[in-house]
């Protein structure tokens, strides 16, 4: 058992390490990419909050500025 836990003892072939640790980052940078892809046109699909128009503004009543 001590000889499967050694540094180099041959059970990990360094070259197919290599890549799969690439291959699993290009993996999660695609899926970043994806995600904030959505994220943008999520944010496209919802109705903008639009301000109120002047007309309700200007119906509001005047505040005395004594009574504050």
């Amino acid at each position: 058992m001590a000889d499967f836990l050694k540094a180099g003892s041959g059970w990990v072939d360094r070259p197919v390490a290599v890549e799969v640790v690439l291959e699993v980052a290009k993996a999660a940078l695609l899926f970043c990419l994806l995600w904030y892809a959505g994220q943008v046109v999520a944010r496209h699909l919802t109705a903008p909050l639009r301000p109120e128009s002047d007309v309700y503004w200007g119906l509001a009543e005047p505040r005395d500025p004594c009574s504050a």
